[in-house]
């Protein structure tokens, strides 16, 4: 169900607040990996902070569940966990090639829909849909629908609730369901995530690239 106006925004905002309050606000970096794995990953955090610095992008501009908009400063303790978020989804989504090419262009998606903000919230879309969390999840993806259906499936593979729509605005969750429906629009011919689009989202991932081959 698509609204004509700005009232559905307004009425998943409503749904998603006493969500939202009950988020962890310290999501950890969790799962095994070997040192060669550690050390790919945190290189990949070095390279992209050292980036965000040059581009003078340590701070970013939040829109809360409620619309109200501020200033936060991004940490490196909140890109490593980018990183790792990225790398335990990249699993789900193969067709974008090995688990590190897909852990960059997940990361490179990131800074395309939301500078690293993971509860970055959007409600100004024409249609009245919501975005929502890291990766800005789109209503139409968990609200109604066919949407809502992959939303169940999804959860039900993660052990999570589907009323909990919250747990979207959790970074690696948002990575996660982005991973799952890159990898569903892949396999359907429709569209998928854009991680090479603009310029500064282009030097990035090329930065990214170049520091995973080593150069």
């Amino acid at each position: 169900m698509i609204l004509s106006s700005r009232s559905h925004a307004l009425v998943l905002l409503f749904l998603l607040c006493p969500l939202l309050m009950s988020l962890s606000k310290n999501p950890t970096t969790n799962g095994r990996t070997t040192p060669d794995q550690s050390r790919f990953l945190d290189h990949e955090t070095d390279v992209i902070w050292s980036f965000l610095g040059s581009n003078c992008e340590r701070k970013a501009i939040r829109t809360s569940s409620t619309g109200q908009k501020s200033i936060i400063r991004i940490t490196k303790d909140q890109i490593k966990t980018v990183v790792w978020a990225a790398w335990q989804a990249a699993p789900l989504d193969p067709s974008w090639g090995s688990r590190r090419l897909t852990t960059l262009r997940l990361i490179s998606t990131a800074y395309r829909e939301s500078r690293f903000v993971f509860d970055a919230v959007r409600t100004t879309n024409k249609n009245g849909t919501l975005d929502i969390g890291l990766m800005q999840i789109n209503s139409c993806n968990w609200f109604s629908g066919k949407g809502a259906k992959n939303w169940r499936r999804f959860c039900k593979s993660q052990h999570l609730k589907p009323k909990n729509i919250g747990a979207l605005m959790d970074p690696f969750i948002s990575m996660k369901y982005a991973a799952y429906l890159n990898e569903k629009f892949i396999h359907d011919h429709s569209h998928q995530y854009v991680f090479y689009g603009y310029r500064s989202q282009r030097k990035l991932y090329d930065l990214m690239l170049k520091a995973e081959k080593g150069d």
